[in-house]
């Protein structure tokens, strides 16, 4: 049986953070706080290169995936939080719209790559690509003075990659690691009193029972599926903290959920009993 470690690592932004949402195409909403497939993608882009795995797409089965599957059998549980107020908002940005556009204006550009020649018809087209090149669109985006992060891992190997966290979410998203503190043994931290536990970190909602400032969100699992090239993705419903609540969220446990305080940040992080258990 493998060994777990339960990992928890400060992160400091230097902007902000945005995760889109998928299905959606360009104007689209962030997630308030990034979800654990996000929180997988983050410590395996660092951990990767410095074993001098760099490729941007590896394959399974002839399907095309992240990385980030090279690590995902390690990586047992995955949360998020925030300390009261984070911001939430929605701004306006120019962007480009080629890859959104028709697939017959898509390869009119691509013949121009390569030097081909265009029929009228494809200099038509091509004129209406270029046209329509940038749009307008409004994405969301979170901000935060401080964020942390929680990892149930099973490999050291990983808790030590946890340092070389970089970015979080899109490229623009830099951060920088202030700390990372183990516990080697999490389930002596856990207690399952069931009602009244404060907590600055999302939360499977099939643990809880409600959620005081709390919202109820949709996010994508830890699970193999997200880091493919799919289109809809297996997800499940959390309770994340509100944004501009000056209170942590309340919640009260189920008897399949669990909760570690955290004294320094007088808060605790909820997660099923199945990754706090030897």
């Amino acid at each position: 049986m493998w060994m777990k470690y339960g990992v928890l690592v400060e992160v400091e932004p230097a902007g902000v953070i945005r995760v889109t949402q998928p299905i959606f195409s360009r104007s689209s909403d962030s997630y308030f706080l990034p979800p654990p497939t996000t929180l997988v993608g983050a410590l395996a882009y660092g951990y990767l290169r410095s074993k001098h795995i760099l490729m941007d797409v590896v394959y399974k089965d002839g399907n095309p995936y992240s990385p980030a599957i090279l690590i995902l059998d390690r990586v047992l549980y995955a949360c998020a939080g925030a300390e009261p107020v984070y911001t939430y908002v929605r701004q306006q940005e120019r962007v480009s719209t080629i890859i959104y556009q028709r697939e017959v204006r898509r390869r009119v550009l691509a013949k121009i790559s390569l030097g081909e020649q265009l029929s009228k018809r494809e200099e038509n087209e091509l004129e209406n690509a270029l046209r329509l090149a940038f749009d307008v669109v409004t994405r969301g985006t979170s901000l935060f003075d401080r964020l942390y992060l929680f990892y149930v891992l099973a490999d050291k190997e990983l808790v030590r990659g946890l340092y070389g966290i970089i970015r979080i979410g899109m490229k623009e998203g830099l951060v920088a690691v202030n700390r990372v503190e183990v516990f080697d043994n999490i389930g002596a931290l856990a207690t399952d009193k069931r009602v009244s536990i404060n907590t600055i970190f999302y939360a499977p909602r099939n643990i809880v029972v409600g959620a005081l400032n709390g919202i109820k969100v949709s996010m994508p699992i830890i699970h193999e599926h997200n880091f493919g090239k799919f289109e809809v993705p297996v997800q499940e419903d959390f309770y994340v903290p509100a944004p501009y609540s000056i209170s942590q969220m309340i919640v009260d446990l189920r008897a399949n959920g669990v909760a570690l305080y955290l004294k320094d940040l007088d808060t605790h992080i909820v997660l099923p009993k199945e990754y706090a258990m030897p």
